[in-house]
């Protein structure tokens, strides 16, 4: 179903093992010292109102948007996807093989060299406030969205469009290769270079419509985060985000329908169980933990190092899921960036432990990781990563020809990650695992709420990144981590070698041979010690005995426009 995603602001890789090739639920029986699930009391509220209360997803505090052209986290993407629907979506009813199917699009084509894309968008689609949804609704988000006044951080996304970088960069109003024709109802798109999966691309919330009757009445675009933001969606907001309050979403009864299960081109219209979302903000996640079992919450993750506890105590919701928690170096620092500095990554590399810190953090809920690209998405390649394997002896060589080559440390390297999500018996780990190697890192917790934003302007010289697909592309997980014209690439690598081999594997029709360009593209980063993958998975959740029916899915989205309470 919903794929959205982003830069992990306040996950915690401390979950759920990545299960490419299914699905499960937690047991949901009692723990062995008798005590039971949060939240068996009925959920129905007085007037037949369906009410849930979920921990789950505000669990470690606000996000810092949820404007679809500027919101770039799991949590608010969460949130959004229940407000909004786009032209694609993934289903993943078989989450080994997520199929992209039309949505708000009854169908899409593309010409022979997937150089022109043309949507036709389905007749009588509204609005929640009732205004239709047309072709010119995407077009004048796609443009708003690429306005540099709003800054927003997949704005590279739309350099795929002709006239789109453009218009990006304050050089054009308008992307010139996105016509929309309201009266034959077709989105025609043409891309500046052939790009066959660039329908699964517009699956993305940077791409999604917006009213433009409501939004263009704002005299401060970037004041949408503060607005009741009006979509088209399963669900609405009550009221604009208010910080630490939370975000109360309920029923849109305009809806059209979804596309969970449904035959491709068709609309399952369905309407959501739930009458109300409460999506409740907590400080952190042992504060969420705390508040789901003392019973006043549906839903929760779980802070470090409880997984077993949560498990054994409450039903639990474990799946595969296309996530990665890396660790990268600022590409220009002197210390730790560049060429001559490559056998010092190496060396750091190759010291971390990651066996030792998925048993001893994840308790055996994720996988060490071996490759940026988690199993599942399609082109994985086992062993990809040649220094990821914890070699302490080769690590130890390794600095000394470092250093041997002119290679010092006149100080420690900064370490920064942020807090709040979980990460600090992780980050001592890899801070004991370097000290073993005989390289001092002092750490720099910064908290949640502006880690990522201080990450993107002035990036530490070592630092923790975590990253869910946006849609089940290799190229999610290279191109918008690394490509030097991506806003996702917060270490300022810039290696002509890699841009030239991305674009490779983006032109190359035959599925075989993408996988393997997209593989020798990684390669250049992962094995040059430039990105650090530590481990797949994510925190799963728990939630109360009367929540019947919920799943997660590999893009880390709850079906909470299919699962019921009571």
């Amino acid at each position: 179903m919903y794929r959205r995603s982003s830069r992990l602001l306040c996950a915690v890789f401390a979950g759920a093992a990545l299960i490419a090739s299914a699905c499960s639920s937690g047991s949901s029986s009692p723990a062995s010292d008798g005590s039971t699930a949060p939240g068996t009391e009925s959920a129905v509220a007085p007037g037949g109102e369906k009410v849930l209360r979920d921990g789950y997803v505000l669990g470690a505090g606000n996000p810092p948007h949820f404007d679809p052209a500027q919101l770039f986290t799991v949590d608010a993407a969460q949130i959004m996807t229940m407000v909004f629907d786009g032209l694609t979506e993934f289903d993943f009813t078989d989450p080994s093989k997520p199929e992209l199917k039309p949505h708000v699009a009854e169908s899409f084509s593309t010409n022979a060299d997937a150089s022109e894309f043309v949507f036709t968008i389905r007749k009588g689609m509204v609005f929640s406030n009732g205004n239709p949804v047309l072709p010119s609704s995407f077009a004048y988000a796609w443009n708003r969205a690429g306005d540099p006044k709003l800054a927003a951080t997949y704005a590279y996304l739309f350099f795929f469009i002709k006239g789109g970088q453009e218009r990006v960069e304050g050089k054009a109003d308008t992307i010139s290769g996105v016509v929309a024709d309201d009266a034959a109802l077709t989105l025609t798109v043409s891309l500046v270079k052939p790009y066959a999966d660039f329908a699964s691309v517009v699956s993305h919330n940077l791409f999604w419509p917006l009213d433009e009757l409501t939004v263009s009445k704002l005299t401060d675009q970037s004041a949408y985060d503060q607005a009741t933001i009006i979509g088209n969606g399963p669900f609405k907001m009550v009221g604009p985000f208010e910080k630490d309050k939370g975000v109360t979403l309920v029923q849109n009864e305009k809806y059209a329908g979804g596309v969970v299960g449904s035959p491709s081109g068709t609309l399952d219209v369905t309407k959501p169980n739930l009458t109300k979302i409460e999506f409740v903000v907590s400080k952190d996640l042992d504060a969420s933990y705390q508040t789901y079992e003392s019973g006043q919450l549906d839903t929760a993750g779980f802070p470090s190092g409880k997984f077993k506890e949560a498990t054994a105590k409450y039903p639990f919701f474990k799946s595969g899921a296309f996530s990665l928690d890396y660790y990268v170096f600022r590409a220009d620092d002197p210390v730790v960036g560049g060429p001559k500095n490559e056998k010092l990554r190496q060396a750091m590399s190759m010291a971390i432990d990651r066996v030792a810190i998925a048993d001893a953090v994840c308790q055996g809920s994720c996988l060490p990781a071996d490759s940026v690209v988690p199993p599942g998405i399609p082109g994985y390649l086992p062993g990809l990563c040649t220094i990821c394997a914890h070699d302490l002896a080769g690590a130890k060589k390794l600095l000394a020809d470092w250093k041997a080559a002119g290679g010092q440390l006149s100080a420690p390297i900064v370490f920064a990650f942020n807090s709040g999500a979980g990460l600090e018996d992780t980050i001592n780990i890899i801070q004991a695992n370097l000290a073993e190697l005989g390289v001092e890192v002092v750490q720099k917790p910064i908290s949640s709420d502006t880690y990522f934003g201080d990450m993107a302007k002035d990036p530490a010289q070592f630092f923790r990144l975590g990253w869910a697909a946006d849609y089940p592309l290799y190229d999610n997980f290279t191109g918008d981590l690394f490509a030097s014209t991506s806003a996702n690439n917060y270490q300022k690598l810039n290696l002509p070698d890699f841009d030239a081999a991305l674009e490779k594997a983006r032109a190359t029709t035959d599925v075989a041979a993408r996988a393997a360009a997209y593989q020798a593209a990684e390669r250049l980063v992962v094995n040059t010690g430039y990105a650090l993958p530590l481990s797949w998975g994510d925190g799963g959740l728990v939630f109360s005995k009367k929540v019947k029916g919920l799943v997660r899915y590999p893009s880390l989205m709850v079906n909470y426009d299919r699962l019921d309470i009571g």
